[in-house]
């Protein structure tokens, strides 16, 4: 399969508060994702003995929540489309949308139930950025071909954006009941799965979509993230490990990997792999509280204190999680009046 187009980049995710909601919900969640007869997973020991978990306060996983347009190498073969859609599948891979838009409007007039039209016109809504057409025409898609997989993920590729895992889920499953093998589907149904704190399930759908499409960073990296919140930590560290021997400068991985170590006790790797972190990516805020911690913890305050304010300069404003953080109790212990500076800020908005 070849990446045509991609359409949704969304941010790092704040877990759904409560990841429980009511019974009722939770039962479906259970039943739906599988998760009900899965044990409870042995968690690895921490070395070092913290209980900080890497993953409190910033959301350091970066899960990369991607939606993407796959088709088939051979889904737009020239020899198999009419005249106007071989012109507006041209249009399309050249990104002129609106061409392609005046073209399929042109053919569905006298094609009106043309499936791969309805697709390709969704497309080009897709391409303009009109989702309300996009929705509509892959809705359309599904009425004449409710198996159609590609209208299927897409159209809960925009159900998730929308923040509306249940229908998402649905139209994913739709996809895979037709394409079993369609690794996107999988990995989106492991995003929900993160944000429900179904971690067990989330590991499963990546185990299964790297098998598909192996030395995906982005399913690595979200399987190492899957694998760390459920506690099989040395599994997790394979796994970023893994994504960096693939891209030696991929920042979540970095990132991931130093909260790790910080957490784990590991105060050398977590420096090596922050150091990494902060050439590829510069002047981090994130970065730099990090390096902050780690330099509380080895005993050098000074430099602790130097780093902390880089940080807050470069635009670091998780006070809550800053005046919380254990990692950075020597520091306000040799200098009280830091706790107060950054509760002023907090107070003051800045």
């Amino acid at each position: 399969m070849s990446r045509a187009l991609q359409i949704f980049l969304l941010g790092a995710f704040a877990v759904l508060a409560g990841c429980g909601g009511e019974s009722s919900e939770k039962a479906f969640i259970d039943s739906y994702l599988d998760t009900s007869n899965t044990a409870t997973s042995q968690k690895d020991p921490v070395p070092g003995g913290s209980s900080h978990s890497a993953l409190s306060g910033d959301v350091e996983e970066h899960p990369e929540m991607i939606g993407k347009i796959w088709l088939p190498e051979d889904y737009m073969s020239g020899s198999n489309l009419e005249l106007k859609l071989r012109v507006s599948r041209s249009y399309i891979l050249k990104g002129m949308y609106s061409s392609a838009e005046k073209e399929l409007l042109k053919f569905l007039r006298s094609e009106p139930n043309s499936v791969l039209g309805s697709f390709l016109l969704a497309l080009a809504y897709c391409g303009m950025g009109d989702v309300r057409r996009e929705k509509l025409m892959l809705e359309r898609t599904l009425t004449l071909d409710p198996k159609h997989y590609l209208a299927n993920y897409n159209l809960g590729c925009l159900y998730l954006s929308e923040g509306s895992n249940y229908p998402a889920l649905l139209a994913f499953d739709e996809c895979l009941s037709a394409y079993p093998a369609f690794a996107p589907a999988l990995y989106n149904k492991s995003i929900i799965a993160l944000e429900w704190c179904k971690y067990d399930a989330a590991v499963r759908f990546l185990q299964i979509a790297d098998r598909l499409q192996p030395d995906d960073v982005s399913i690595l990296n979200n399987l190492a993230v899957a694998c760390e919140r459920s506690g099989r930590l040395q599994m997790a560290e394979g796994y970023y490990l893994h994504v960096l021997t693939l891209d030696k400068d991929h920042v979540p991985a970095l990132q991931n990997l130093s909260g790790l170590y910080l957490a784990s006790g590991r105060l050398e790797d977590a420096f090596q792999m922050s150091r990494r972190w902060q050439a590829e990516e510069g002047k981090s805020p994130l970065c730099a509280y990090r390096l902050s911690c780690i330099a509380a913890r080895r005993g050098n305050l000074d430099r602790s204190l130097e780093l902390l304010r880089d940080a807050l300069q470069l635009g670091y404003d998780n006070y809550d999680h800053a005046l919380a953080d254990p990692d950075l109790a020597p520091l306000y212990k040799g200098y009280p009046g830091v706790r107060n500076s950054i509760m002023s800020r907090r107070e003051s908005g800045k």
